[in-house]
């Protein structure tokens, strides 16, 4: 299959009326993989509006899906499987991509290098913002959304949404757990980070892996940091059951007056691998 398989539609030809939502890699991803957290999350944000896929987006969330060593898939391998799990959660989609003057635009743009800290793909996404200026955008990306938002200006009706806040809570209370069991074992300054790698989530202390946590459970490993054997064991078992129930069982809290929306979400850096809305 071709970079426009499935069939692409044109970005300018979008109906500028229509309820669309562009969408960035580091919320796709979690889509992609089903993440219990991320997929109803994005479906109520969305209320309805159909994510705008980028085939720059798609093309980067398939590498970075193989990164992630869940297998090597072409471009139209990665979008006709991307296309049946949206529609098998009910998410609306259209892939689109840029005819001749809207990539004009953004190589205009990276050219320019205004905003240092975006990648290509980021400036694929703030031209489609700037572009459309009503059009919603689903990011976690906190540069990607100052960008837009010094771009857009205060009078855009395009909201920007999250979709991964309780994927990352989930995640953040899971790595307080790891940390507060292995008090007295590991620097009091230690930070449990954490990284996603597909179906299961890694958690690690000074690049060493402590924890890795899927569906089926928890599998620990506190070599670098606990000699005894015996004593290694009854923790790592300990921390094993705890966290694996801690991580299937966690929910979200109850939002106040709805779910929060676009500028109203509070901004803080999160633990792991990238930033929260939260």
């Amino acid at each position: 299959m071709g970079q426009d398989s499935p069939s692409c539609t044109a970005f300018l030809s979008l109906d500028p009326n229509a309820k669309c939502c562009l969408v960035d890699t580091m919320v796709l991803l979690p889509i992609y993989h089903g993440d219990p957290d991320v997929v109803p999350e994005a479906k109520r944000e969305l209320n309805g509006a159909a994510l705008v896929l980028l085939n720059s987006v798609v093309g980067e969330a398939a590498h970075k899906h193989e990164e992630m060593g869940c297998g090597k898939e072409t471009y139209g391998e990665f979008a006709s499987e991307l296309s049946r799990r949206l529609e098998s959660a009910g998410i609306a989609f259209k892939f689109v991509r840029f005819d001749h003057q809207m990539s004009r635009f953004w190589r205009a743009m990276i050219d320019g290098r205004t905003h240092t800290n975006l990648s290509n793909v980021d400036y694929a996404l703030l031209c489609a913002a700037i572009e459309r200026p009503d059009m919603d955008v689903m990011t976690d990306d906190r540069g990607l959304w100052g960008s837009i938002e010094r771009e857009r200006g205060a009078g855009s009706r395009g909201r920007l949404l999250s979709a991964t806040c309780n994927h990352k809570k989930r995640r953040q209370n899971a790595a307080w757990l790891i940390k507060h069991m292995l008090d007295g074992h590991i620097p009091k300054d230690a930070f449990v980070k954490w990284s996603d790698r597909g179906g299961r989530t890694e958690f690690y202390i000074d690049g060493k892996t402590v924890a890795s946590v899927s569906g089926e459970g928890a599998r620990v490993d506190l070599s670098p940091w606990v000699e005894s054997a015996d004593r290694r064991r009854a923790l790592e078992s300990e921390i094993g059951i705890n966290v694996g129930e801690r991580f299937r069982d966690w929910k979200p809290g109850r939002r106040k007056n709805g779910a929060a929306k676009g500028k109203k979400w509070y901004r803080r850096q999160a633990g792991g691998h990238g930033a929260a809305f939260c």
